[in-house]
């Protein structure tokens, strides 16, 4: 890279990181204050865990923000060169705005690379930890759901131990559970949980505050089997709830959201939010380089013509449009009402060439 093209990266790069600490201080502040409102109010938290649980959600708010950093930083980096009539000296020495915006353009394919292949990794694992301390602080022992290649596990806690359930698949949202396997374990004080009894059963389905199990066997330590054929089994699981306590998709590394979606869709419930999140983070980079072409083509008025703040107002605009834009569109790609990999491509695409058309128009005329 020429002299030119490292002295723009720079000024861009400290427009990023000064745009990513201002952000980010703020979020961690908001987000501190909010787990101290509806946290804080239980007298075995202290505010020292609450930063701790404020400070395992940054990296997830810099994932999320990061489109909004490029805007701002490359934003502030041009006009900085723009009124110091930088810019114009570049240009009247023949340095076009496709030169002086290509350091910009690299920089965030590498960190838009960077941030969906090692930042999300590390903003979900700590994303995860974040959700599984916050709900036993909310709810200690409250029930979980996972998935692995060999089905389906849930797990109950109960006054008097646990409730621990394998199925080879479900159906209806969880609703439906084909050949499930129910263990039930006491806990009496500090002592380990200890096997009381099984079921095994064709099928079980989730009513209102019991499974109902169809052609069960009971099986106990020491006692011969038991046929039921239908039998209710008490429990405080909710079908609605079932979905959420497995995680979000924000929970997920970039790494993992296809085979958890593909987990998802073979125990019978919906995946297409983790599909949409892993088509998002791929798109990742495409998003920051339409925003900092966008940024470029709001800073190319020179400054001694005036209204540069109106085409920095403008600039901010086009990048919270597309922010909402890019929301809109997930919606319909999460309720199938449009191609999953179209919502989350169309408005990072769409805002990349309105940039460049605008750019060009300036340029080239």
């Amino acid at each position: 890279m020429p002299r030119l093209g490292r002295y723009v990266l720079g000024q861009i790069t400290g427009g990023v990181l000064l745009a990513l600490t201002i952000i980010l201080s703020m979020t961690v502040l908001v987000d501190f204050v909010e787990l101290t409102r509806t946290l804080g109010t239980r007298a075995e938290v202290s505010p020292l865990e609450l930063m701790i649980l404020a400070l395992m959600r940054a990296p997830s708010f810099v994932e999320v923000t990061l489109p909004f950093i490029f805007l701002f930083g490359v934003m502030w980096a041009m006009f900085k060169l723009n009124r110091r009539s930088e810019l114009v000296v570049m240009r009247a020495s023949g340095v076009s705005a496709w030169r002086f915006m290509a350091p910009g353009v690299l920089l965030a394919i590498f960190i838009g690379a960077m941030g969906t292949t090692v930042l999300n990794p590390v903003a979900a694992r700590l994303s995860a930890e974040f959700e599984r301390r916050r709900a036993e602080i909310q709810a200690p022992g409250s029930s979980t759901v996972g998935l692995s290649d060999e089905g389906v596990w849930l797990r109950e806690a109960r006054a008097d131990g646990q409730l621990v359930i394998h199925a080879q698949a479900a159906e209806g949202g969880g609703r439906r559970l084909i050949e499930p396997t129910l263990y039930f374990y006491e806990t009496v004080g500090d002592e380990p949980p200890t096997f009381v009894r099984r079921f095994d059963a064709a099928e079980g389905v989730l009513r209102a505050g019991f499974w109902q199990l169809s052609d069960a066997w009971e099986t106990a330590p020491d006692l011969p089997p038991v046929q039921h054929g239908s039998i209710a089994i008490p429990t405080g699981l909710e079908a609605e709830g079932l979905l959420e306590t497995i995680g979000s998709p924000e929970t997920q590394s970039f790494w993992t959201l296809r085979r958890q979606a593909r987990l998802l869709r073979e125990a019978g419930f919906a995946a297409q939010a983790y599909e949409l999140h892993w088509h998002q983070l791929l798109a990742l980079p495409l998003s920051l380089v339409a925003m900092t072409v966008v940024a470029t083509s709001a800073s190319l008025r020179l400054a001694r013509r005036g209204g540069a703040f109106q085409l920095a107002a403008i600039g901010a605009s086009v990048g919270f449009l597309l922010f909402f834009a890019e929301n809109f569109l997930a919606a319909f790609g999460d309720t199938g009402v449009m191609p999953i990999a179209l919502a989350a491509w169309a408005a990072p695409a769409l805002t990349l060439f309105g940039g460049l058309f605008v750019i060009a128009s300036a340029e080239d005329g």
